[in-house]
């Protein structure tokens, strides 16, 4: 099985829509459950865009074991559900919201303690519970995760790059696989125009170069050799995919694969404008927005000298940014 090491913004949805675009199936990872989501894509348009709809089928087996009776598993369906649903990043209208069908038919929703996942987001208002630190369930066992695509591990700890997990040595008889950017350009850009899910309190253009160039440093380059940090340290041998350059179907062993700035929210949000705005000066103000990131990302990864953020042994650049931030 594929195991996909996608810490922060790590294409991890875009993965999850390559799959379910191909028919496939994934199994996303909770300490204490595993979400086995089976998918069947009836229809796409042609040609895909950002606000293209599929028609899908889905259905999501979530299981456990309970501390009462360890020896039997426990499942909870949805069982199958078709929908027709934008496959990107529209939802209700409003763009910064994902797609009520964007988690393998749940919609996702809580904090760090719990989660929730509901099969329809307007009318579902309980649906599935996943609990953080439940007092009723044992760990989940490896050996238990079922046969499936693609498995997408210790989800709750990907956004921090699998900072503080004990990886099992299960993984070591599966394919392993860590994406890297080479357009370290269009990477920065991207955080940059994240800047406000990490900072309210200033915009970037607004703090000093030493704040900014921290900021990019930790999500450019850092958070990436975390995951492979974390993977050495647990003696699990992995494979690169190069998110810009790499192909999709050829690796995963897919039949079709998306284009790749489809999921990406620059580009959306361009688009975006450019369909729907009748004045033209949002539509510019973006443009030199982009602009501007697109300057300073240039300014920032020349100062680095590095190709990829790809983990290197004896990497000066990166030892030299940890102890300029000690």
């Amino acid at each position: 099985m594929f195991v996909w090491w996608g810490g922060h913004t790590g294409a991890k949805k875009f993965v999850k829509r390559q799959i379910i675009y191909n028919s496939k199936d994934y199994v996303e990872h909770y300490p204490y459950n595993v979400i086995h989501t089976k998918n069947i894509c009836h229809h796409t348009p042609k040609p895909l865009r950002y606000d293209s709809k599929w028609d899908v089928s889905r259905k999501a087996d979530v299981y456990s074991r309970k501390i009462e009776n360890p020896s039997e598993l426990h499942t909870l369906t949805t069982g199958w559900e078709r929908d027709t649903d934008f496959m990107t990043m529209i939802f209700e209208g409003n763009t910064c919201d994902n797609s009520h069908r964007s988690f393998g038919g749940f919609f996702e929703y809580g904090n760090k303690t719990d989660r929730y996942f509901f099969r329809n987001y307007k009318t579902d208002r309980h649906g599935f519970k996943i609990k953080n630190k439940p007092t009723d369930l044992i760990e989940f066992p490896f050996e238990d995760i079922p046969e499936c695509h693609t498995i997408f591990p210790y989800v709750r700890h990907a956004g921090y790059s699998f900072r503080n997990v004990k990886i099992s040595d299960w993984f070591r008889s599966q394919t392993n696989v860590v994406p890297y950017k080479t357009d370290l350009v269009e990477s920065a850009i991207n955080h940059l125009d994240n800047w406000g899910e990490y900072r309210n309190d200033k915009y970037w253009w607004e703090v000093d170069k030493k704040t900014l160039w921290r900021y990019l440093d930790d999500l450019v380059f850092i958070s990436s050799y975390d995951v492979e940090e974390r993977l050495r340290e647990a003696g699990i041998e992995y494979e690169y995919f190069n998110l810009d350059k790499d192909d999709w179907a050829k690796t995963f062993q897919l039949e079709k694969r998306l284009p790749r700035t489809i999921y990406h929210h620059v580009y959306f949000q361009m688009n975006y404008l450019k369909d729907r705005e009748k004045k033209p000066y949002p539509l510019k103000k973006a443009y030199e927005n982009h602009r501007r990131m697109t300057e300073i990302a240039k300014e920032y990864v020349a100062s680095r000298g590095k190709k990829d953020n790809r983990l290197e042994k004896n990497d000066k650049v990166i030892d030299a940014i940890r102890c300029y931030y000690k």
